[in-house]
């Protein structure tokens, strides 16, 4: 039972009332095995204990719970009233908050309050706007937190005035303004760079350690059943869990969350003709989009498999659990733990008392690491790390090479509009990260090629070495709307500009033809592979002059046509050492 179907409604008042909420109210509550209404929380509390409100899998209890005893005294009951009325009420316009959302304003509110005491301010009432400014000075100046964690707190300040009591904030904190203006952060911001991406080479190293210990992943188990691996202290079996769940990462998209949220029995597979699709279920909470399903390659079931059979004794074991009849509201939390992680397969020991349940996010970022380190690369990988490797790794095949886009959807023209429409299950979110990194791509291409030190090659390179002699205004604005506007698709040896059908694709089978393109821009990536093709092309002119003149002709043609791309390159036509 969701506690707001049990707490105190209570109207809010413009100015506030110092008799409210109750003490007694509840924040939260729950039901016991025999379908009673328990209270776990209330308003009093010292500690607001939200377990029975939060649906996510990979949170940690502490991360489930206030604890109003890490507020400074003089703050604390401002701070629990402001809480509890957010709780209830939620922003005008807004749905009610998740229990999430409010404990991250509660954290916001007593960063707030260090602060405060830390310049001699005992409470809410003694706050002025210079103190705000300071507070706002000092985030950035000595904290030096970015512009989106500095929007983050000065909303809690508004939440603050908006949800005060008689003894609260009295004043608005910024009338004329914002707390996404006065942190500086512009909605339109692009969201580039937040996520690093994994370099490739150390991308393939980690790819190759996880195939590693799949190819093991029976042997490991066979000895763990066989008594010679214990379950939840060895090393070799937390890292094919690890290996488990990045190779999910890597070939779904999903994030650490819907990973980690997987059940038993979630991959289905479907077929259309000769081509089997096989998706695996998780549940979004990010979005609020609830159950969502992502298409996902063969090797990807075989990595369910393992880890279904990887967590079969802890599943029956929190199966066991679930099964208790425990009535106390000291247990009951840990019963509701047990029945939301029974069919959960990424699963671990965790808390003093050794639980089994779902691995936390946080663990798990210690996981990588460590799974990084068994890899032998310096980086340091984080989860969410991943879907960004997968959106680049999407990208990039889909401006370039199709046997990616082949492998995992099955379907070498498959857009992402049809994709997403054949099941409405998709989350839509990671197509939108997809599409960025395309763009962000694309942008960086064209900003190669319009750089003064790039030589170019084909007729639409030619007019873009044109293009430098301009002045732009706005350089950025105008590589984002040329990446957006332009189609550009890579042929391996030449990137094709053509917006409608253009040469058909016969340019594929006949390189030569994009050197005198209108619509080709060569660039020095591809060099390699002219000099490759003219050292093909020399390598049939002895040939030709054996199969008659057309042929010869042909060949000389091609070859004058390579020689041709190299020069614009750089290749000063001296010998095949320079070309390449």
């Amino acid at each position: 039972m969701m506690p707001q179907e049990v707490l105190a409604q209570a109207a809010a008042h413009e100015d506030g009332r110092a008799d409210w909420p109750d003490a007694n109210a509840v924040v939260s509550s729950t039901t016991n095995a025999s379908g009673q209404t328990v209270v776990v929380s209330r308003f009093r509390d010292d500690i607001w204990e939200l377990w029975p409100c939060f649906k996510q899998s990979n949170l940690i209890p502490s991360q489930k719970r206030l604890d109003w005893r890490t507020v400074e005294a003089g703050f604390r009951a401002e701070f629990k009233t402001v809480a509890f009325r957010y709780w209830t009420e939620g922003n005008p316009g807004f749905a009610r908050p998740i229990a999430r959302s409010l404990v991250q304003i509660a954290t916001r509110l007593r960063g707030f309050g260090n602060f405060l005491s830390s310049i001699g301010i005992q409470n809410v009432q003694e706050v002025r706007p210079l103190h705000l400014a300071n507070y706002v000075h000092h985030r950035k100046s000595v904290d030096r937190v970015t512009t989106g964690t500095l929007a983050q707190n000065l909303i809690a300040i508004e939440m603050l005035y908006r949800f005060r009591s008689a003894q609260g904030l009295q004043f608005q904190p910024w009338p004329k303004s914002s707390a996404v203006a006065e942190a500086g952060l512009r909605r339109s911001i692009q969201r580039r760079g937040v996520t690093p991406l994994i370099p490739e080479e150390i991308l393939k190293s980690l790819f190759a350690t996880a195939e590693d210990y799949l190819a093991r992943a029976d042997n490991l188990l066979d000895q763990r059943d066989s008594g010679r691996r214990k379950m939840g202290f060895d090393p070799e079996l937390h890292l094919l869990r690890d290996a488990c769940f990045f190779l999910l990462g890597l070939l779904t998209g999903m994030r650490c969350e819907e990973i980690i949220g997987i059940d038993a029995g979630a991959v289905r597979s479907e077929y259309r003709g000769d081509v089997t699709f096989n998706w695996i279920r998780s549940v979004e909470h990010k979005t609020k989009k609830g159950a969502v399903e992502y298409l996902m390659p063969a090797l990807g079931v075989r990595v369910v498999n393992i880890m279904e059979r990887w967590s079969a004794p802890l599943r029956l074991a929190l199966q066991q659990e679930a099964a208790s009849a425990a009535t106390s509201a000291s247990c009951l939390d840990r019963r509701a733990e047990a029945i939301t992680d029974m069919n959960r397969i990424f699963l671990g020991l965790g808390g003093a008392a050794r639980d089994i349940r779902a691995i936390s996010g946080t663990a798990m970022i210690t996981r990588m690491q460590r799974f990084a380190a068994r890899s032998k690369v310096q980086w340091q990988l984080r989860p969410h790390q991943l879907r960004r490797a997968y959106a680049w790794a999407f990208a990039r095949h889909r401006l370039g090479n199709l046997l990616f886009l082949k492998e995992q959807f099955k379907h070498t023209s498959l857009s992402m509009t049809q994709l997403y429409a054949s099941n409405l299950m998709q989350d839509e979110g990671l197509y939108e990260e997809i599409f960025e990194e395309i763009s962000q791509q694309k942008i960086e291409l064209v900003d190669d090629w319009l750089s003064s030190n790039q030589p170019l090659a084909g007729r639409a390179g030619e007019r873009i070495v044109k293009l430098r002699a301009h002045d732009f205004p706005d350089r950025s604005a105008m590589l984002r709307e040329t990446a957006r506007v332009v189609n550009i698709r890579s042929t391996g040896h030449a990137w094709c500009l053509a917006q409608e059908e253009g040469c058909g694709g016969a340019g594929l089978y006949e390189p030569t033809r994009c050197g005198g393109c209108v619509e080709s821009v060569i660039d020095s990536s591809q060099r390699k592979v002219w000099v490759e093709l003219r050292a093909h092309q020399l390598s049939l002119v002895n040939e030709a002059r054996n199969l008659g003149p057309a042929t010869t002709q042909r060949v000389n043609r091609d070859l004058r046509i390579t020689e041709q791309v190299l020069r614009k390159l750089g290749w000063d036509g001296t010998d095949a050492a320079s070309a390449s």
